[in-house]
């Protein structure tokens, strides 16, 4: 239907993924997929808005200069970006998703499908990044935007990427910009990071780029070292990440979706913060051997969560129940035997 009013190319989300399940990697079901068009060459966004809503389809636009406009379909969601100027020919087509792909955040989303051609244009090597599982910045136009440094670790954590070491130094040089990012745009991402399962590798990579700094009470528990008798797996951060490893696997096989899944996950990764400074303590028994303590963890930890998660603009529920988790999560390790009660249970 776009293409009778304009030359339309899907990009973004959709052709990312569908390179990516063509290599054998794992896309996570996050939900009915967002579809991204560029429609090239359109006459106006008036011709575009009037056969977009002839199929019956609600449409919302925004922007001015760029108009963009807001499709609902069925169960479909479609972002028509119209793309302002002419295209004479296919050179000029090319040229101009050119232009596009090196504005874009990241090569495996800045590839671009010709529907009328049946073709893939990719002008920043995002198919070969795609196959060996990399996630490289398109340009340098990567910082104009410094959300796009969590939006990378949320590909991290859905898709198990490794990311190139110039795109980690970039990220690293936009540290700074932290408070250049609008409060309410911070926790939709914190949101989507949750959903996917290698959250480790995420963490791994917010503090290879230098972000982790932002969020202090994470970073706290960086290296505090546990007792191996109980974490032979080592220091605090590793087990955060291994506990919010399992719980984004367990939601996955359980079907837990949507809020449940963000507040298991985050309650996972979250949990020990209170281990962080004084939290933690070295114990010398009679016998000469140190055995490391973190006597009221949960407590602390449930108020640094808390602390953190309102800063990044969650919403009360959510920090609440999170709250409790974290406060509650030594429960099971002090309780023997069946619970004497009702409330004991509770």
């Amino acid at each position: 239907m776009l293409s009778t009013v304009g030359r339309p190319l899907v990009v973004g989300g959709t052709v990312r993924d569908a390179l990516l399940r063509e290599v054998d990697r794992p896309v996570p079901d996050v939900g009915p997929p967002d579809v991204d068009v560029e429609l090239h060459d359109a006459a106006d966004a008036e011709a575009v808005v009037a056969v977009l809503r002839a199929t019956g389809a609600v449409v919302v636009t925004a922007g001015a200069a760029f108009p963009v406009c807001k499709v609902v379909l069925d169960d479909t969601h479609l972002d028509v970006a119209v793309v302002p100027g002419t295209v004479a020919d296919d050179d000029a087509l090319d040229a101009a998703v050119a232009s596009s792909a090196h504005r874009r955040d990241l090569t495996v989303n800045a590839v671009a499908w010709d529907v009328v051609r049946n073709e893939l244009l990719d002008a920043v090597g995002g198919i070969d990044d795609a196959r060996a599982g990399l996630l490289r910045h398109a340009s340098r136009h990567f910082g104009d935007d410094p959300l796009r440094v969590l939006r990378l670790v949320r590909f991290v954590a859905r898709y198990g990427c490794a990311v190139h070491p110039e795109t980690i130094a970039l990220a690293r040089a936009l540290g700074d910009r932290w408070d250049a990012i609008a409060r309410e745009r911070l926790w939709p991402e914190v949101r989507r990071l949750t959903e996917g399962d290698q959250q480790s590798a995420a963490l791994a990579v917010l503090h290879a780029t230098g972000w982790e700094r932002h969020l202090p009470e994470l970073a706290a528990v960086r290296d505090v070292p546990q007792d191996p008798t109980w974490h032979p797996e080592g220091p605090v951060h590793v087990h955060a990440g291994l506990a919010a490893d399992a719980a984004a696997r367990a939601c996955r096989a359980a079907g837990v979706a949507g809020e449940r899944r963000v507040v298991v996950v985050l309650a996972s990764l979250l949990h020990d913060l209170g281990k962080a400074g004084s939290g933690t303590q070295r114990v010398v028994s009679e016998d000469g051997s140190v055995r490391i303590r973190s006597l009221g963890h949960e407590v602390s930890g449930a108020a640094a969560a808390t602390a953190l998660l309102r800063r990044l603009g969650a919403p009360r529920a959510v920090v609440q129940e999170v709250a409790v988790l974290v406060r509650e999560h030594m429960v099971a390790h002090s309780t023997t035997g069946a619970p004497p009660s009702v409330p004991a249970a509770r």
